[in-house]
């Protein structure tokens, strides 16, 4: 376990940083930052010891708003860019994000829009592009890729269609190149079965 303070990054699919996250000890203790587009400031979430304590965002003069409590890590969280626009809208139960989570692009559109349950995606998630058109919907259950998830290219076209079983590729998933279909692979519990 480490004793220094550590951050760790996650990355969005294009490659540019998401959040930002602080460790003390094994524990998220510190700053939770969100990013949009661009990294630009979304939300700051603050946690002591794997609790989170509030949060805060930019004002219209790029200064961070005084911190706003979130009683036993409990409560509805509305943030905003410091355009104005929305750019976030969660709640959290003991810590956990728990009901409608929904992300915004700086621009005011819609970046991720999903339900939680424990701290976990459940039910459909989807993803957009900043243009507003969709990238993913993606089942989930308890945290898992669970049923048909379908990928887009910005221009409305499907890139595959994927079921999965508990995170693992299981069933028909259909590629496609340009809208068309190219490749149909039938995966049994994450192992290749069949080409058609």
């Amino acid at each position: 376990m480490a004793l220094f303070p550590a951050l760790l990054f996650i990355k969005m699919a294009r490659g540019t940083v998401d959040k930002e996250y602080e460790f003390k000890k094994g524990n998220v203790d510190g700053a939770v930052k969100f990013y949009a587009e661009n990294k630009t400031l979304a939300v700051i979430l603050y946690f002591k010891d794997d609790e989170l304590t509030g949060y805060s965002y930019e004002d219209k003069q790029g200064n961070l708003v005084p911190a706003i409590p979130l009683l036993y890590g409990t409560g509805k969280l509305t943030a905003y860019f410091k355009n104005g626009n929305k750019s976030a809208v969660m709640q959290f139960n003991e810590s956990l994000a728990e009901g409608e989570r929904i992300l915004y692009y700086s621009n005011g559109k819609e970046y991720i829009n999903s339900n939680r349950i424990n701290g976990d995606d459940d039910g459909i998630k989807k993803t957009y592009y900043p243009s507003g058109k969709i990238m993913r919907e993606e089942n989930f259950l308890h945290g898992n890729l669970h049923g048909t998830s379908k990928y887009y290219a910005e221009n409305g076209n499907l890139i595959n269609e994927l079921n999965f079983y508990n995170s693992d590729l299981h069933g028909v998933c259909k590629y496609y190149e340009a809208g068309k279909l190219t490749e149909t692979l039938i995966y049994y519990y994450d192992m290749l079965e069949a080409r058609k």
